[in-house]
């Protein structure tokens, strides 16, 4: 099981951020970062949903270790706009799915 800090460095490294990268798109410190992904400070509630944002992912997958699911956020779409980002979602699986068939 990883610590958050650890899940951080993993989602930021898997998206080829470097340190300052993030800091910059969280607005904080590179430093900031650094002693998050060192465990030698957690980050305030606040913090910790930018983060599940920038990443796509749910808070629970950073502090629970629950398998990243692809989160993304549909609030403020509408029933039908769901329905296209479903369906778009359920597209590349697809295509995705038939590459790897190749």
């Amino acid at each position: 099981m990883l610590l958050l800090g650890e899940r951080i460095k993993e989602l930021r490294m898997s998206r080829k951020y470097s340190q300052k990268e993030l800091a910059r798109i969280l607005q904080v410190s590179a430093a900031a970062v650094c002693n998050m992904e060192s465990n030698l400070r957690q980050p305030s509630l606040l913090m910790l949903l930018k983060i599940s944002r920038v990443f796509h992912v749910s808070v629970d997958y950073l502090l629970d270790n629950q398998p990243e699911s692809g989160y993304f956020s549909t609030r403020g779409l509408s029933e039908s706009q769901i329905r296209v980002v479903n369906y778009l979602i359920q597209a590349f699986h697809n295509e995705n799915g038939q590459q790897e068939m190749q």
